[in-house]
């Protein structure tokens, strides 16, 4: 049996392949507040920085829902996910990122809530395509 044509549907091979990441995942530190926010000025040049009141009040509110992908080698900040619970019941489907994040400081976090709300995911663009 011989394979289907390539369809051209495949994705782009990289110009320079970069080598993997040898990272790890570990909660959002104080230490990496700045170089968070300096991320999120790469990718959201347009919008309103996090800053270190937002990270402090996610810590606070749901220290297990605010990580990083640190790069063992060099222990640069690649990436971030940001997380709050909660209750879906009290909002609407249409409702805002703002509703839903209490305008971005989480302090709506739920822990009897059913529902794990993604407010933010970022990776360092110089960094993408590493695995």
């Amino acid at each position: 049996m011989t394979p289907p044509p390539d369809s051209g549907n495949e994705p782009a091979k990289p110009k320079h392949p970069r080598k993997p990441a040898n990272a790890h995942i570990r909660p959002l530190q104080p230490s990496d507040f700045d170089a968070v926010r300096r991320m999120g000025l790469k990718i959201y040049p347009n919008d309103i920085p996090w800053t270190e009141e937002y990270f402090r009040s996610h810590v606070e509110q749901f220290p297990q829902g605010q990580l990083v992908a640190v790069d063992n080698d060099t222990g640069q900040v690649l990436g971030y996910a940001a997380s709050l619970i909660v209750n879906w019941d009290d909002y609407e489907f249409s409702d805002s990122w703002n509703t839903f994040t209490d305008k971005g400081y989480f302090t709506n976090h739920d822990e009897s809530g059913a529902t794990l709300y993604g407010a933010d995911l970022m990776v360092d663009p110089d960094t993408q395509g590493r695995g």
